[in-house]
């Protein structure tokens, strides 16, 4: 296709790290037919060195513009000028509640679809409501299509009658790299010194919203049970430094492993035994769909859409219960043998090869539409 044709894209992210937002961006256009776009991918954040190769090798151009809440107008002069200088046709923002700020740059440099992407689905109470409320009903009005991860995640951003209108762009994974592998795990618990015991795991960004203090505290409990146990945390974030600090503090004996931000999760969750998610607030997050799709045993906090369940394997627990309890929790799943069953989601909603291709449909189209 002649480089005038290709449909131009520009995705815009609060950051390139290996977080689940980035996960969806980079599945989806790992199986997609990149010869028919120009992509271009614009970040607030310095990019993750290893994440920025990723995506540039997949064909993306990135451009880190300064954070809005330090440089509001430099970074929407910048955003507006790439946007113009490349002749962006398609905006996607996942910017949740602030993707009106980003639709409106979009329409002010000429692109003709401005979508706005939800993939949280919040409790907002108090003056957040309002002003919430208020963000809402701009990112509505100033798109010209809706995408979310989920119904929840629709209904949160667009309402009961928005929702209705939406893409669902399901966080969906290749599933056929979760498959289970005893060689594998027995590798990954070498390298990462976890040894023969039980391994409780958890991947995501040290952040609040992940509650890595609680997921601490549980397993502080659970070495009660099982002395031997490691608890495997794998991802980066503003979180890190101090969570790591107090493991130092807590857990002397070294059983809590940081493996830092990977790029083969689907490794890591072969060595888990368990995956123990305590989240304070979520969409659809796709590390659940990829504990899942490895059959992995997974205990998460109720606080976490349930919907997510894909496969009828999730255990839900609410966050009002001790740590105690949680432990305890995970002690009777391990010894019951729940578990997930990955081989259910081939060919479903979360299945990647069928999901990239509806979604390469829907932009052929919008283009088309608003020519």
């Amino acid at each position: 296709m002649e480089e005038q044709k290709k449909i131009k894209i520009a995705h815009i992210v609060g950051a390139l790290t290996a977080g689940g937002v980035e996960a969806v961006i980079y599945n989806y256009f790992s199986n997609i037919n990149r010869e028919l776009y120009e992509l271009h991918y614009i970040t607030y954040n310095p990019p993750e060195p290893d994440m920025k190769k990723k995506f540039e090798a997949l064909g993306f151009h990135i451009h880190q513009v300064p954070q809005k809440r330090k440089h509001p107008l430099r970074s929407c002069l910048q955003v507006y000028h790439i946007l113009k200088m490349n002749q962006i046709q398609i905006v996607h923002s996942h910017m949740t509640l602030m993707c009106f700020v980003t639709n409106l740059l979009g329409r002010a440099a000429g692109a003709k679809v401005l979508i706005s992407h939800s993939h949280l689905a919040l409790k907002d109470s108090g003056a957040k409501k309002v002003i919430h409320g208020l963000c809402k009903l701009l990112s509505r009005i100033t798109a010209t299509n809706y995408f979310a991860c989920g119904e929840d995640a629709a209904e949160y951003l667009f309402g009961k009658k928005g929702k209705q209108r939406a893409f669902l762009l399901y966080n969906a994974i290749d599933l056929e790299l979760f498959s289970e592998d005893q060689e594998t795990a027995n590798a990954v618990r070498q390298e990462l010194n976890l040894g023969t015991g039980i391994v409780i795991g958890h991947v995501g960004r040290f952040t609040e919203q992940k509650n890595h203090d609680f997921l601490l505290e549980i397993f502080k409990k659970f070495l009660c049970i099982h002395p031997d146990s490691k608890l495997l945390l794998a991802g980066n974030g503003p979180e890190l430094e101090r969570i790591m600090r107090k493991a130092e503090r807590d857990f002397p004996s070294k059983n809590v492993r940081f493996a830092g931000s990977r790029q083969d999760i689907y490794r890591l969750l072969s060595a888990m035994d368990i995956f123990v998610f305590p989240s304070l607030y979520e969409g659809l997050p796709v590390v659940l769909l990829e504990a899942q799709a490895a059959s992995r045993a997974i205990l998460a906090s109720d606080r976490v859409d349930r919907k997510t369940d894909v496969t009828g394997g999730i255990c839900f627990m609410s966050l009002n219960e001790s740590p105690e309890r949680w432990a305890e929790k995970v002690d009777e799943m391990l010894k019951s043998g729940i578990r997930c069953h990955g081989e259910t989601m081939k060919n479903g909603l979360y299945d990647i090869h069928k999901a990239a291709g509806e979604l390469d449909d829907f932009y052929r189209n919008a283009v088309k539409n608003h020519e």
